[in-house]
């Protein structure tokens, strides 16, 4: 298990597996040391997985028959409804089992009217609670609303009425991680009273706050909240606000901002406010809470920080904004090792260490990095303890680079060079013409040098019969049209005006009218075969493929890489070969159908990987005959002719030859085949004819 940050003492411990975990906290003074030990038991993946529409036509439908810490899984689609869950279990989008991050915009959940809810998590529900992976948009008036201690990952909502994430006042604690929340109708995230991790998260454009955090009046039960790692930018109002109910004495939360670019915004990038107030009028309230704000980029807002009478704000870049970059931070705060450069004003009023400030240009890219030459480059301080005992900033030196770490929100590698671009013209294509390639090629640079800051992009041919035309020759994702049949090579070329790279992908056209072809492809790597148990477990490393029985029906997946099948070619013969490894004669009963997607993921140890996967329309049966001896590989251990599941597969309009393609088994009885992990070279194999035109 890893901690996100282990010198923290509150933040995000994270377990690659089930068992009974024992963690321990230490403490020393410098003289003295106690600790304590906390047991965290992590319980295996949901046993069950709902899914949506497929066995249950709305989501809500499905929440309600879920058991207690089940999956609810929810393929692509539009759902018009408000879900309510009052019970501990994941809803996901199918990215929460594939990776594959284009399901989250292509899975929408929407309220039904303005003034509905969208997503409604109650205090009953318990801390394990998941949302994970959905566009939420639609115009509800709360995008997520959780009463509850849930955690938000991985989503995207936008245009909301009112807040884009809310954790309620009866919310006692929560995880907000890796989302977009952008251009809702007020907050981005609205928070009152609760500890949480924010984290990793991009929050723009909302026409309220960035965040809004409400602290509670109470001196007891130590609470903190964390914000790292975040970009909140471009928020009409704060980015970042703090609002106390009053001033006249701290409670007992401690805020941590770390690492967050803060920029842009129509306000202040860190607002605090008093008695209760939301609507910044930059009064830089006195507040008591213990603040420690470290590490972030705070440029172009109206303000940096307003307010805070026991904050410490070290390792920060604060740069072009229009008004003050610290305004009254004083009392018993401290600000050091901070970068200011071309605000209104640096400082009015606040607790500022000139001895350690720099004043200077950062030489900020357009992305917030550091470029070559910053002062800002070793400039921080790793370690920094105050008068009271207490551990600020404690960098260890696996963290930075040089001689000690960069102010700001990124660390460079100690010089900032420029990087060439990185380049790929997308996999090697086989269409029938006349046809037109889609080209799905990337490119990604370190954004050097700046100026000018950006990277242009150029579709060229190299080879082949001449005249290929390209619909948008200087964007990556574009479509290539060919004068005739024959090989051709593409290029892909991207220069960031210092440096260039390319990348090139063939793309071979074959005429039509009855040609064809047969191809065999054999599974090439381990996680190329996988068995997941009727628990939701998957196993990616065994010797060998149980067919389907061991110790209950499992559910087997196959997955072919490569296969060089064109896109809307004809199949006429498709198969898959086995060979025995153990002799078996018991009766046997299975179905296969095939992954409905233009280019299967990989196979993944999560729950549910093989059997929640989409499948195809087409399905086959295969009652294999008794095998009679081991290594056998002939007519007894081929399944039946799985034309109708290719086809289905390659004719789909997104299917690009080399694309992989998923085979899923079910069904009862018993057949042990080799599987890659046991003879690479007996693992199953795929054997496809078919014609073109």
């Amino acid at each position: 298990m890893v901690f996100d940050q282990s010198r923290d003492l509150f933040g995000v411990a994270r377990f690659t597996m089930p068992g009974s975990y024992t963690l321990r906290l230490t403490v020393n003074d410098g003289s003295l040391t106690a600790q304590d030990d906390v047991v965290i038991n992590v319980v295996a993946a949901a046993a069950t997985v709902l899914r949506v529409p497929q066995d249950y036509v709305t989501i809500q439908a499905a929440v309600d028959a879920a058991p207690p810490r089940a999956l609810v899984l929810v393929s692509p689609g539009t759902y018009t409804e408000t879900v309510t869950i009052s019970k501990t279990l994941t809803l996901a989008s199918t990215y929460y089992t594939t990776d594959d991050e284009s399901l989250v915009d292509r899975t929408v959940i929407q309220a039904p009217s303005a003034a509905a809810e969208t997503i409604l998590i109650s205090k009953t529900a318990g801390p394990e609670t998941q949302v994970v992976g959905f566009k939420i948009s639609g115009g509800g008036r709360n995008g997520i609303k959780s009463s509850g201690s849930a955690k938000v990952i991985a989503n995207h909502v936008t245009g909301i009425a009112t807040d884009g994430v809310e954790f309620t006042s009866e919310a006692s604690a929560g995880l907000v991680e890796r989302n977009v929340i952008e251009d809702n109708l007020d907050d981005g995230i609205d928070v009152n009273f609760s500890q949480l991790v924010v984290s990793n998260n991009v929050v723009r454009g909302n026409r309220g706050d960035g965040v809004e955090y409400r602290l509670r009046n109470r001196p007891s039960a130590v609470g903190t909240v964390v914000f790292r790692a975040n970009d909140v930018s471009a928020n009409r109002h704060d980015g970042i606000q703090i609002i106390d109910q009053d001033t006249t004495a701290p409670t007992a939360t401690k805020v941590v901002l770390d690492r967050n670019v803060v920029a842009t915004n129509g306000q202040a990038a860190i607002g605090l406010l008093d008695a209760g107030e939301s609507n910044e009028d930059y009064r830089a309230a006195s507040l008591l809470e213990r603040m420690v704000v470290t590490n972030n980029t705070v440029v172009a807002n109206a303000y940096g920080i307003t307010g805070g009478d026991n904050m410490t704000v070290a390792n920060n870049v604060f740069a072009n904004n229009t008004n003050t970059a610290l305004k009254r931070v004083d009392g018993a705060s401290l600000a050091t090792y901070n970068l200011f450069w071309a605000n209104g004003l640096a400082s009015d009023g606040s607790n500022v260490d000139g001895a350690h400030n720099v004043n200077a240009n950062p030489l900020l890219d357009s992305t917030y990095h550091l470029q070559s030459g910053s002062p800002a480059i070793d400039a921080g301080i790793a370690s920094l303890t105050l008068a009271n005992g207490e551990e600020v900033v404690d960098i260890p030196p696996a963290q930075y680079n040089g001689s000690a770490p960069d102010l700001g929100r990124y660390e460079t590698g100690g010089s900032a060079a420029n990087a060439a671009p990185v380049v790929s013209a997308g996999p090697d294509q086989s269409i029938v013409f006349p046809a037109t390639a889609t080209l799905t090629g990337s490119v990604s640079d370190d954004g050097r040098p700046n100026p000018p800051g950006t990277t242009t992009k150029q579709w060229t041919q190299v080879a082949g019969p001449p005249g290929v035309t390209f619909g948008s020759p200087g964007s990556t994702t574009t479509t290539a049209t060919f004068p005739a049949a024959g090989v051709y090579t593409l290029r892909l070329t991207a220069n960031d005006s210092a440096l260039t790279s390319s990348d090139e992908v063939v793309i071979t056209v074959v005429s039509g009218g009855g040609s064809g072809g047969t191809i065999d492809v054999r599974i090439a790597a381990g996680p190329g075969d996988a068995e997941e148990a009727a628990s939701g477990s998957v196993a990616l490393g065994s010797a060998d493929l149980q067919l389907v029985y061991d110790g209950s029906n499992q559910t087997v997946g196959l997955r072919f890489t490569a296969v060089g099948v064109p896109q809307g070619a004809t199949v006429t013969r498709a198969y898959v070969q086995f060979q025995a490894d153990e002799v078996q004669s018991e009766a046997t009963a299975l179905t296969i159908r095939g992954q409905a997607a233009d280019n299967a993921p990989k196979f993944a140890s999560l729950s549910g990987n093989i059997s929640a996967r989409p499948r195809t329309g087409a399905a086959i049966g295969w009652s294999p005959p008794p095998w009679s001896s081991v290594g056998a590989a002939g007519t007894d251990q081929r399944t039946s002719d799985l034309t109708p599941i290719v086809s289905e597969i390659v004719t789909r309009p997104g299917w690009i030859s080399g694309n992989a393609l998923v085979l899923i088994i079910t069904g009862t009885g018993h057949r042990t085949a080799e599987a890659y992990n046991g003879v690479p070279a007996a693992a199953p194999l795929l054997h496809v004819e078919y014609t073109i035109g």
